[in-house]
């Protein structure tokens, strides 16, 4: 192997999680947290 590996697949989920009670950054209210997920697969590596 040699050189930069090419990008064969990227996955991505995302999910909404509801919050016990509304947060506040000073900014933005908020209800709920959405974390992101993402993995990557080069050639025969997975990436995470």
């Amino acid at each position: 192997m040699s050189g930069t590996p090419a990008v064969e697949r990227v996955d991505t989920a995302v999910s909404t999680l509801p919050a016990d009670a509304p947060e506040a950054d000073g900014a933005l209210g908020r209800d709920s947290t959405m974390p992101a997920l993402g993995t990557g697969r080069a050639q025969t590596y997975r990436v995470a």
